[in-house]
């Protein structure tokens, strides 16, 4: 079955990611566009784990305080079992901690990340010269980060988890946002923009990891989780139609350096 769900995660990011290069065949990236997405959606998926484990552990911490933490793992070191999961089960579900952690240690964490990979990628010459190359780049980020984080769900025993996932491409979706907002801070230089690009796929990716990652252990969440799942892959379908339009749109295709240069000496 981790068999099944790989195969699922890889085909799908694999249709997604031939989709963006066919559009970008006439003008298409650099040599090693593919690769680079890879690496940087492995080292991205990388960094974000270890930043979310480092979380898990913090929470306690903010709690009960360091400590209380520090003599658990004294105890966990000693092989004191039944004193580590009294530990643990001082713990009760807290909402607002679910939401705070949802925002910060997932949503901003891997959007942030996304960010600095596209940027990185971004800065070789002839990778972004327009705004619907930023659109393709940001949602290939995506996909790398995708491929990795799936492969994750299923490696740790959530198959129907991964294969689901895997169905709902839904950081692709977060990078084709973010590059439409990047795209157009590349042309005009409002950073008004260029926050956009980093918060609006942050917050739609918070509200719905938040809704769907905790709807077992709150069910008030139940209902929202649907709509969130409704909702995202309603604009998933909204952002691959506009892509579709966006890679063949004279606005979107034209040179921002060209733009640029004719609006400072207008």
């Amino acid at each position: 079955m981790i068999l099944i769900s790989g195969f699922v995660t890889i085909v799908v990011s694999i249709v997604l990611m031939l989709w963006i290069f066919k559009m970008k065949k006439d003008d298409p990236f650099p040599k090693f566009t593919v690769i680079k997405v890879l690496i940087g959606g492995w080292l991205s998926y990388l960094i974000s784990s270890a930043i979310s484990i480092a979380a898990l552990f913090a929470v306690p911490m903010l709690r009960f305080g360091p400590a209380d933490y520090i003599a658990a793992w004294r105890d966990a070191a000693a092989g004191n079992a039944a004193s580590l999961l009294a530990f643990s089960q001082q713990s009760t579900p807290n909402i607002w901690a679910a939401l705070i952690k949802s925002l910060i240690a997932v949503a901003l964490v891997e959007e942030l990340i996304k960010f600095v990979t596209m940027r990185l990628m971004a800065r070789k010459q002839d990778t972004v010269i327009n705004r619907f190359d930023a659109i393709a780049l940001c949602a290939l980020v995506g996909i790398g980060f995708q491929i990795f984080e799936d492969i994750g769900y299923a490696a740790t025993g959530g198959v129907v988890l991964a294969i689901s996932r895997a169905l709902m491409p839904f950081h692709f979706t977060f990078g084709a946002i973010m590059g439409y907002f990047y795209g157009k801070y590349k042309k005009w230089g409002k950073k008004s923009d260029l926050c956009f690009a980093i918060a609006l796929p942050t917050v739609i990716h918070w509200i719905y990891d938040f809704s769907v990652i905790n709807i077992e252990t709150f069910e008030i969440l139940v209902f929202p989780a649907a709509v969130s799942v409704v909702a995202l892959w309603a604009i998933t379908v909204f952002m691959i139609v506009k892509i579709r339009r966006w890679s063949v749109d004279e606005e979107m295709r034209a040179y921002i350096a060209v733009e640029k240069g004719e609006q400072q000496n207008a």
